[in-house]
Order: structure tokens, then sequence, then C-alpha cells
């Protein structure tokens, strides 16, 4: 009877089964009532629950038996809940958020979604059905009462309907209702109520028909002249509130803070690209997404053990973030995997768009089975490029599949979104902590009975406040750390980068370089909260501030990131692996780097744009009349990357050389 035993704890999930409808209080029923409408009246809250629920439904589900995955598992759940699954999982997604728990039933051999409570319409369906399981999220502080995200915005949304009550209202009395018009009644002929009648369909008509003559023929009214000097209008309409919408939107602000959802779901990405859009969906399947999946699999697993009649304990159903989390590699990944060998052609071609009309004769998908040969088969004859596909070398290169090849450029990609996402995660994190500033500068005010503005947000509080704040370093630094797992997951994500290309970095950053690492970010935020304080951006201090803390998780030292030895694929510990590896002599000489300039803003530093491309020592070039070097003015985001690579056992090089710095 259910998914627990006595002696095992309950989680924030509870699953039961149930051989009849079981009782529950009426109150219940009038509280979830409650919660449906704002689901359904609140368009924010219906959008995010179902964008949740949407991401829910995509899921693939992994089946376990004893612990193992079942190889069959696809084809079981397809078998046990048909083509309805993935209706099936948002529905229950949607259920799990609203009023925080569902019934799935199967009633004549079909799986259906039905409240808890059950409602009277769908008490038939429950009777006749021969499978009956209960999936809740349970109140931490009340037990048997369900838990769920709308729930925990019910005030903040009943506040936003009658908000926006408030400003259709106000919008509605500014009308032709409430201006009264005054005329003597003398004047108006033996039949006032006739004249009234024919002034209303003149002024009206226009709105029946553009073509009307009175759209552009002035309403003329001709009236004795003693009375019309007597006709008067009145005026009873109430001033606009100019801070309704400002409020709405404070609220919906409110509301995406407290959905079980990543903010920024709700508020959008608009100043993201797409390496922190990814790390937030990334996030959002940790911390919400998968949460609100888990019990959804478990009511499956319920279902199928009670309709197999089978142990329980022996099967788990568990979410499987995959068509989620899938990404497109990038084109150059593509075409260098397909030139080792690493993957077939065909699966290149597909993964670069083309049509298969647009394939070569050489591309071919092939068939199931076709890739394995059958037993006793002779290995099949490698089929040689016509002449005219070959790719011509050089004669004094070797080839492509007997020569590594280790971009520069490359490298520089990978450290340039190591910084980009540090720097994003750096802003973010600081305007978290400012907001945590920010209410402990209005419960100051509060103590002091001084009144704060309620339209001004707590970060630009923060911002303005110029006394002091109680644990002001420590609240920056709670925030901070808090985040510490996201920095560790921008260095494993380069490394994860560095092993795709063939470069064997060790699995784990090492524990050394990392904790440093997660001390610098720390600090950064408190120096990026500072600045923002004393009137300023932080943009520039935080772009700065990422390519220390990278280049302190590479291995180097903060005062390192203006140096050609930089960053995490650029480091000094990854050239070493790289020299080891591949045999490959260390850029000598004065042209050994190029200067990378990645500003994309409306401002670029003159010198350092003429420096684009440019092959220099990797420490500092004489141009325009100083000394210049990346890292040398705030926001500068140039990149000395090696120009040069020379394999010391071939004498192969790699890229041809750029035009050479004028000095």
């Amino acid at each position: 009877m259910g998914l627990f035993s006595k002696d095992e704890p309950l989680t924030a999930a509870t699953v039961r089964s149930f051989d009849r409808i079981p009782d529950r209080p009426v109150m219940d029923a009038l509280r979830e009532g409650d919660l449906w409408r704002i689901y359904r009246c609140v368009p924010e809250v219906h959008y995010a629950v179902n964008q949740q629920a949407r991401l829910v439904g995509r899921l693939d589900w992994r089946v376990e038996g004893d612990g193992e995955e079942l190889p069959e598992g696809d084809e079981l759940m397809r078998q046990a809940f048909g083509a309805d699954l993935r209706s099936l999982s948002v529905m229950a997604a949607i259920h799990l958020q609203v009023v925080g728990r569902y019934f799935l039933v199967r009633t004549g051999g079909k799986w259906k979604i039905l409240n808890s409570p059950i409602s009277t319409v769908q008490r038939d369906e429950a009777i006749a059905a021969d499978v009956l399981v209960e999936v809740m999220i349970e109140d931490p502080a009340i037990p048997g009462r369900a838990d769920s995200a709308v729930a925990s915005v019910r005030d903040i949304a009943t506040e936003l309907i009658l908000t926006r009550a408030q400003a259709r209202a106000t919008a509605r009395s500014r009308t032709a209702q409430t201006m009264l018009l005054l005329y003597p009644k003398e004047g108006a002929g033996p039949n006032p109520k006739k004249f009234e009648d024919d002034f209303a369909k003149v002024v009206t008509a226009p709105l029946a028909d553009e073509k009307a003559e009175s759209v552009a023929v002035p309403n003329m009214v001709g009236w004795p002249a003693e009375y019309i000097q007597h006709w008067k209008t009145l005026d009873l309409t109430g001033p606009l509130d100019e801070k309704l919408h400002d409020r709405i939107d404070r609220l919906i602000r409110q509301l995406a803070i407290g959905l079980d959802m990543a903010p920024s779901v709700l508020l959008g990405l608009e100043d993201s690209n797409q390496w922190s859009a990814y790390a937030s969906l990334e996030d959002n399947w940790l911390g919400h997404v998968e949460p609100l999946a888990a019990p959804v699999g478990q009511g499956y697993a319920e279902g199928i053990t009670k309709a197999a009649r089978i142990d329980r304990d022996r099967v788990e159903v568990v979410p499987d973030p995959g068509p989620l989390l899938r990404r497109r590699p990038p084109t150059s990944d593509v075409i260098q995997a397909a030139v080792a060998g690493i993957v077939q052609t065909w699966w290149a071609a597909e993964q670069l768009g083309a049509p298969e009309d647009a394939w070569g004769d050489g591309i071919q998908q092939p068939t199931e089975g076709a890739d394995v040969p059958a037993e006793g088969d002779a290995e099949p004859e490698p089929v040689e490029a016509d002449d005219t596909r070959q790719i011509a070398a050089e004669p004094s290169q070797p080839q492509a599949a007997a020569t590594p090849t280790i971009d520069g450029a490359r490298l520089a990609d990978i450290d340039e979104q190591a910084y980009t996402s540090l720097e994003d995660l750096i802003l973010d994190v600081a305007e978290r902590a400012l907001e945590k500033l920010g209410a402990k500068i209005r419960s100051i005010a509060q103590g002091r009975n001084f009144d704060l503005p309620a339209d001004v947000p707590n970060a630009d509080l923060a911002r303005l406040y110029t006394g002091d704040i109680p644990n002001m370093d420590a609240t920056i630094a709670g925030v901070a750390q808090a985040a510490i797992e996201k920095v560790t997951r921008v260095i494993q994500r380069a490394h994860g980068r560095l092993r795709a290309m063939g470069i064997e970095v060790p699995p784990e950053p090492e524990e050394e370089g990392l904790t440093a690492a997660q001390a610098a970010f720390v600090t950064a935020v408190a120096a990026t909260v500072a600045v923002q304080q004393e009137g300023g951006t932080g943009i520039s201090e935080a772009w700065q501030a990422a390519r220390e803390v990278a280049t302190i998780a590479g291995g180097g030292e903060a005062s390192d990131f203006t140096q050609a030895a930089s960053g995490i694929a650029l480091a000094a510990a990854t050239m070493a692996i790289i020299r080891r590896d591949y045999g490959l002599a260390a850029p000598v000489g004065p042209n050994s780097h190029r200067w990378l300039h990645l500003y994309q803003g409306p401002d670029p530093h003159p010198v350092h744009l003429s420096l684009k491309d440019a092959l220099f020592d990797g420490v500092s070039v004489f141009a325009g009349g100083f000394v210049a070097f990346p890292g040398d003015h705030a926001g500068c985001q140039c990149i000395a990357v090696p120009a040069r690579l020379i394999n010391v056992r071939t004498g192969w090089s790699q890229l041809q050389p750029a035009v050479t710095a004028q000095t």
C-alpha cells in the first residue's frame, strides 16, 4: 500500500496507492479551487507553469530494475502508457505546480490524470479505475497537506489580479460615460428626447461606419441663440495612477522569484550570451525541473508495479534530461571529429544541416545493423575517395590524420567563453547581494520610523545608500559562497572542451587551484558590489576579475591575466601538457603570439584595434606612442594567442604568419 514503509523516512514527494477514493477535507477543495483560479487568471503563472510542465513532457524516462537500468525500458514505458506518455507528464507537472498533488488512474486500459481531491465530475472515472495512485508534494510543516509553487505566490498573484483590475477600472472610468452634458431643454423643441437620440446617433456614427459623413464633416447643431451659452460639460473622471504599471512590473518580478523555477525563464534572457543562457537552462534543470519530474517518475513506477502486480521496490522510473540539455556541437568540432575518423561522415553532414540530396557519393546513412558486420563476413575494403575529392596537402606538410591539430584560436575561444560565463556570474551574484543589502536597509529604516519609497528596488536602494550596513561583508560573502558550485562548473566545462580536442587535462581541477579560484570569485563579487555602490557599472571590473579567476584556476597568479600564459586553455599548465603529448616546441621568437581583439562594443581602444591579428612577443608591443599589452586598461578584452606551434619531431608548423605589428 504505498512507496514508503514505516521505517523509511518520507521525502518531499509522497506516492500512495489506494483501493478506493480517499476522503479529503472540504477546505482542501476550496483552497485548491482558489489556486486553479490563479493559474487561469494570471497569465504569468499560466505561462510559467506550462513552460516547466512542457519541459517535463520532453524528458525521456529510464526504467531501473533492482538498481540497474533495463535496456527495454523505453519499450516498457510505451507498452504501459502508450502514446499518451508525454501528455500525462505535462498534466502531472501542471498539477504538482498548481495544487501539489494529483491522481494517476487507469480506467478501461487508458491512463489519466485526475484532480486531488477528485472532483464530482471525475468521481465516476475514479470509481471505475483498477489502479489509483496519488502523488503529492507534502508540506514540510503540515503533514498530509500538499505544497505547491502557486500556493507560495498566492498572495502576490492575488495582489496582481487586484492591481490589474484597478488599472482596468481606471482606464474605463476615463470614457464618455463619466462625462455629463448639460443643456437647457427649453431650446430643444417640443420633443427633447428625440433631439437627444438624434444627437447621439450623429456623434456615434463613426463607430459603426468609418465612411460616415460625420467622419469628415463636423457635427452641426442649430440652437436658439439665447440658450447656446447655457450648454455645459462636466468631467467626472479621476486622475490616473502613474505608478500602477510600475507596481504590476514589480509584482511580476516577485512572481518570478517566488515560483519554483529560474527567474530568467519568466523575465527573459535578453542580456545573456549563449553560454550563460545554457548555464541558466542547466541550473533550471538541476534546481527546478528535476525535482518536479522525480515525483512524476515515482508515480509512473507505482502505477506500473500496481498494474503488473510486481514488487514496487524492484522498479524505479527516473527522468533523463538528455533531450533538454543536448546541444549541437560547434561546426569546427564536427569537422575535426570527421577528419580524425572519430565519427562517421553521415553524422557530420547531418550535424552541419546538409540535406540528403547534397551529400556526397561516399556519405550514406547506415540502415539498421549495417554498421556491424555479420559473424564470418570479411571486413569491407576501404573505399578511396575520387581524385577530385582528395584534399591536397603541401609537400612540406604531413597529412592531417598523422599530425595533431592544436589551434591556438580554439584555445582562446575556450578561455573567452569561460571569461564571459564568469563575468555574467559575477554581475548576477553581485546583483543578488545588493538585493539582500537593500532589504537590510529597509529593515533599518523601519526600525527608525523612516519611510523609504516602495517603488525603488532593493538593489537600487543599496546602490544609493551611503551609510553603514551591519554585517555587509558577511552578507556579500554568503551570497557569493552560495554560487561557488557554478564557478566549478564553468571550470569543468572548459576542461571538458579541452579533452574534446584531445588534450588530456586531469578529469577534475586541482583542489588547490580550484579553492584559490573560488576565493578569488568571492573577492571579485565584493569588489563589484563596492564599485556599483560608488556609482560605477562594475562591468569592466567584472571582466578583469573573471580573467583573474580563470587564470588562477589554470594554475597561475591573479596578476598573470595580462600575460600570454593566462586563462584555463592558454595557461602554462595546459601548454605544458600539449607540448608533452604532441612534442610541440614552446613558442619562441619575436612573432610567437597573435593579438586577438575581442571587444565588440561601440568604443574600442584605437591602438588595440589597430593591433588586431598582429604578431608580437606575447608580453607587450610599442604602438601608438606607448607600450600596449592585453589588459592594460579597464575593460580590455584582448588576448595573446599562440600563433605558431612547432612539432619538434616532424618540423610541422601550424598557422600562416599574420601581419607584424607596426611599431
